[in-house]
């Protein structure tokens, strides 16, 4: 061991010995917690950080509680099962490509012999196995925690769907065109905006959710005031910096004609805005416009800006990925509605990407709410076998099941292999809940 870190070793004695009589410690954004065969270290950073790398302190203390423990499990001090480690991104983890080489290698040089990676959000699919032969290593284990409820809001929209009257609460006439989602500005959403602003859904009447980016527990006051302004300026840097577009009024053309949303009040840290309770709800809507967190075609992400419009009975056109969009269906789901060309889906170049689902918006924004009201009834039986499996996932005998199988596939260590067989399980357990 090399002096330098067995001086900080030494220095996180103390707190090694607080986790071993509590059972769990907080070291900033990093939440230690011993379980009977593994130790999950949960990493609280996600998309909107303003510190998306772990602090120097941060990395020692998990290197600490690794070189502490090697592979002897304390809960079975005479016996030969050994510990395991898991690196949980408690939320929203593309950005598990920047710590995964800084794991594998606490690993190795820690000589440990079982770590594994598990997020609530990212199903990773073959990402993992990617980033690891452009290292040359063997991939490191995987287990998915993904949980579709945590991805719906707070408040879902009613309760009577848990019956027979759930078709018939399905309404085929809606106040507004569509409702958007768009939770933090980035260089896509800039651009989608951007594309947005040129086509007819701005002579429309639309919700507008958008959230204070990049800042974490907001007052009330700040996020009402600067919410909008911080967007459209961010938009206008990656306008022009990402795509070479001097359009800095595109933001605000495209929020100017919206109507702020119940969203937010229900998502994330805007739920002390005065008046939302007023607003219009997402449901009154016939449309949900969104874009998945991640778009690059070597991950599979689904969160609440792909389920939402299930909880609330839209017709849904996210922004997705081709992999997210086959998981989807593949589980159990109808994401393909009739009447709508997806086209966008199978598009792999992202400015392309984004005009053909701009194109694709602005034919529907065309329609008249005749021709709209037909769609929704065409769609009626899709939208409401999504709103029925939505809802009974919802349930928590299901959460218990898998938080039963997320633990015993670690005990056992059988990491995810093939996420569309492990959630189609789940899936068909709730149609026959």
């Amino acid at each position: 061991m090399d002096y330098e870190f067995q001086d900080r070793y030494i220095g996180w004695r103390k707190a090694i010995s607080l986790f071993e009589q509590r059972g769990t410690h907080k070291e900033g954004r990093v939440t230690v917690n011993r379980h009977p065969y593994y130790i999950n270290f949960e990493i609280l950073i996600g998309t909107s950080s303003l510190r998306p790398r772990l602090d120097s302190d941060e990395y020692y203390f998990i290197e600490a509680i690794l070189h502490h423990y090697k592979n002897k499990n304390p809960n079975f001090p005479n016996d030969d099962i050994p510990l395991k480690y898991i690196i949980s991104f408690y939320s929203e983890a593309p950005l598990m490509r920047d710590f995964y080489n800084d794991f594998y290698n606490l690993k190795v040089n820690n000589g440990i012999k079982y770590l594994g990676i598990s997020s609530n959000d990212l199903i990773v699919g073959d990402f993992l196995k990617d980033l690891a032969e452009k290292n040359n290593h063997e991939p490191l284990p995987f287990f998915s925690n993904w949980e579709v409820w945590t991805h719906y809001a707070p408040e879902y929209p009613d309760n009577s769907g848990d019956g027979p009257s759930a078709e018939s609460i399905i309404k085929t006439k809606r106040k507004y065109f569509s409702t958007s989602l768009f939770r933090r500005i980035c260089p896509e959403r800039a651009y989608l905006t951007y594309a947005l602003s040129k086509t007819n859904i701005i002579n429309r009447e639309n919700i507008m959710n958008v959230f204070a980016p990049y800042r974490e527990q907001e007052t009330a006051e700040v996020i009402e005031s600067e919410s909008t302004e911080f967007n459209q300026e961010r938009a206008q840097f990656y306008l022009e910096n990402y795509f070479n577009v001097r359009d800095g009024e595109s933001m605000y053309r495209y929020l100017n004609n919206m109507n702020v949303g119940k969203d937010t009040l229900d998502e994330g840290i805007v739920r002390v805005i005065p008046n939302t309770r007023t607003t219009p709800r997402n449901g009154d809507s016939y449309f949900w416009i969104s874009n998945e967190s991640s778009l690059r075609e070597d991950s599979l992400f689904v969160t609440e800006k792909t389920f939402k419009p299930m909880f609330w009975k839209q017709l849904p056109m996210v922004l997705m990925n081709s992999k997210t969009f086959d998981f989807i269906n593949d589980i159990g789901f109808k994401y393909e509605m009739t009447g709508i060309n997806y086209e966008y889906i199978h598009e792999t170049h992202l400015k392309r990407k984004i005009h053909k689902f701009c194109t694709e918006i602005d034919r529907l924004s065309n329609l008249s709410d005749d021709e709209i009201q037909q769609l929704m009834k065409e769609n009626k039986k899709k939208i409401d076998h999504n709103f029925k499996l939505a809802y009974q996932m919802h349930g928590k005998k299901l959460d218990a099941i898998i938080t039963r199988d997320f633990h015993e596939s670690i005990e056992k260590w059988k990491p995810d292999t093939n996420q569309v067989d492990k959630y189609k399980k789940y899936m068909d357990y709730c149609l026959y809940f």
